[in-house]
């Protein structure tokens, strides 16, 4: 291959083609042109920052999707000092979090001697809103964070519900911990998975002190675009991928055509549905990218017009076994406090209000609230919606795996496809939420420079 950087460029010929302009694609943009490459990235949307969205459309410009940075996230960290982006504490003192079980609202402390708490031995001392990392920390095998890898745990990629069941999890707590967890529940997903994410979460966040982006989340993608050489090119959603033994070529539906060295595609593995490759991938990374399922997330914001939490004795923050699920009251940045409310949805019920009208979903969901909590009757309005899985450019929140598939392709699926490497949260050794996304753009960054 001839040096990068010594060589003419056709209009559209480029080193390397990032595809998708979130956190792994930017991350691993900036790397390769620190390595001396030229990248071209390509956008589908109008926007950079993938499932970062900071609503600023919206009153209170609330988060479409991940918002925290932990301690341990170096990676991310690095990169926002570097830019000058800045940081926040979350404010203190916080209006804690109550639950909503079986209809009655409880306050956190009162929990363990409620009478609606049918929670077994000592599982009821757990609050609800932090269960299933409980549960998982008391039943969790995996020694460390690359166990998942060996032989002998390949027994664990079996349905979670049973097998949790069987290590004695109570009935009511897998009833509890259903709510906020994958769309599928807990009978669609792989214990090993479950494990494995577990570790990770614990190796991340456990302990740590979660920050926040100054100007929201989407300053640090739009800073880190700025400090691209050259500028990401949106509306450029890719239709098919050549991988040949010299380059790799990419076709865009406005008909626009990109040839490169190598290509970097970050687009989630569910999305990747709509893409046609020559070759088609075989194998494991076949395997992932046709099978490779995502949670469904949807972010519903509220406005609350008048303190409703103060009349009714009970937190606005709340975890319920509701169709709301989980409630919380966001906060701005040190200084302001917001009267925004956001209904975060994982579980079964994020396909029940996104196959609903704005409107519906607006009646619907403050009508839930209502019978949670009476006193917000009148008091809450709807402002908006991001639902992840019904984006064509996600079809869905983080990954997940399904029976059998962890041991399946778990690990093939790091592997490239001829010239193209992937990347994303789906394909983060150790590292969850932000820190994924950068620690993939990085790795496979560094792989292809070593290529070059």
């Amino acid at each position: 291959m001839t040096a990068w950087g010594h060589h003419a460029r056709a209009a559209a010929k480029t080193d390397v083609i990032v595809i998708g302009a979130g956190l792994a694609g930017l991350n691993a943009a900036l790397h390769l042109q620190d390595g001396g490459a030229h990248v071209t990235v390509l956008e589908a949307s109008n926007r950079v920052g993938g499932r970062i969205h900071s609503r600023r459309d919206l009153e209170g410009a609330p988060e479409g999707g991940a918002r925290q940075v932990h301690d341990s996230y170096t990676r991310t960290q690095a990169r926002i000092k570097q830019l000058g982006v800045g940081l926040y504490k979350r404010p203190t003192p916080m209006h804690g979090t109550a639950v909503n079980i079986g209809g009655a609202a409880i306050n956190l402390k009162d929990w363990p001697s409620s009478v609606s708490n049918k929670l077994v031995g000592e599982e009821r001392g757990f609050p609800p809103n932090t269960l299933r990392f409980r549960v998982l920390t008391k039943i969790n095998p995996l020694p460390d964070l690359t166990a998942w890898r060996k032989p002998e745990f390949q027994k664990y990629d079996v349905a979670f519900k049973p097998l949790a069941a069987s290590l004695g999890v109570s009935a009511e707590a897998l009833r509890i911990m259903e709510f906020a967890a994958t769309s599928m529940g807990l009978d669609g997903v792989s214990a090993l998975h479950l494990f494995r994410r577990h570790k990770q979460s614990e190796a991340a966040e456990f302990g740590s002190t979660a920050r926040y982006i100054q100007g929201g989340s989407s300053a640090l993608p739009e800073a880190m675009a700025v400090a691209l050489r050259n500028d990401v090119h949106f509306g450029k959603r890719v239709r098919a991928m050549t991988s040949g033994l010299a380059k790799v070529e990419a076709r865009c539906a406005d008909g626009s055509v990109y040839s490169a060295d190598f290509a970097l595609c970050t687009v989630p593995f569910p999305a990747l549905a709509g893409v046609t490759f020559d070759p088609a991938p075989r194998g494991g990374i076949g395997r992932a990218i046709r099978e490779l399922s995502a949670v469904h997330a949807t972010h519903i914001h509220l406005i609350s017009r008048a303190p409703f939490w103060e009349s009714d004795g009970f937190p606005p923050t709340m975890f319920t076994d509701s169709p709301l699920e989980m409630v919380s009251k966001l906060f701005d940045e040190p200084g302001h406090d917001t009267p925004a409310l956001m209904v975060e949805l994982r579980g079964r019920g994020c396909s029940r209000f996104d196959a609903m009208s704005d409107a519906e979903r607006g009646q619907a969901i403050t009508s839930e609230l209502a019978k949670l909590r009476p006193a917000s009757k009148g008091k809450v309005d709807y402002l908006g919606a991001d639902s992840w899985a019904v984006n064509p450019l996600f079809k869905g929140g983080y990954h997940y795996f399904k029976p059998g598939q962890v041991t399946a392709f778990g690990a093939a699926m790091f592997e490239p496809w001829g010239r193209v490497h992937f990347s994303g949260e789906h394909l983060a050794e150790t590292g969850v939420g932000l820190e994924a996304a950068m620690e993939s753009g990085e790795r496979e960054a560094r792989a292809i420079l070593q290529k070059s």
